[in-house]
């Protein structure tokens, strides 16, 4: 059976956004509910709950993008479609990668990238964005075997600036445990 051609989610961002955390490309069950990280056993919002001072919480989908967007973060993928069998990142074939340059020209605010995996690095070093910096982390899927702990100290350390610069709003968050 030949892969089905996919497209991927459009980012979650505003004016304020002042840094944007890139997946590679949303897996299956994210496509299926349109939404970022829906796998149950992906970590990535587990993480920023946690990061922000909300570990445990029960927020719906909407709630959880709101909080990214109150803390100057954004969310999107590198990979604008693609096809593949599957959720694994290495299935990825014939992947048309997002207008990046663009989309940071268009959104001048963002100062800093973070790639959530290395997959997500591969394809960005492909277009060699030169408006913004970036930062590999550790991916959030289950595949990658680090525990929640310490990828949430990895995380955290890159996102509070102690990697290379966040955002105030996200720094106050860390730093204080409440949310703007």
């Amino acid at each position: 059976m030949k892969p089905q051609r996919l497209e991927g989610l459009p980012p979650i961002i505003d004016r304020d956004t002042r840094l944007v955390i890139l997946g590679s490309f949303p897996s299956e069950t994210s496509l299926k509910k349109q939404q970022y990280y829906a796998f149950s056993q992906n970590q990535f919002w587990p993480i920023i709950l946690r990061l922000l001072g909300r570990g445990g919480s029960q927020l719906n989908y909407t709630e959880k993008t709101k909080l990214l967007l109150r803390n100057g973060i954004g969310l999107w993928d590198v990979i604008h479609s693609c096809e593949r069998s599957g959720s694994a990142d290495h299935g990825f074939r014939q992947v048309v990668l997002n207008n990046l340059e663009k989309f940071f020209s268009q959104w001048s605010n963002i100062q800093r990238v973070y790639l959530n995996g290395k997959a997500a690095q591969k394809y960005f070093d492909r277009i060699q964005v030169t408006s913004v910096t970036s930062e590999y982390l550790p991916s959030t899927s289950p595949a990658y075997a680090v525990g929640l702990d310490r990828k949430v100290l990895i995380w955290k350390k890159a996102l509070s600036g102690e990697g290379i610069g966040a955002s105030k709003l996200f720094k106050r968050s860390l730093e204080t445990g409440r949310i703007q």
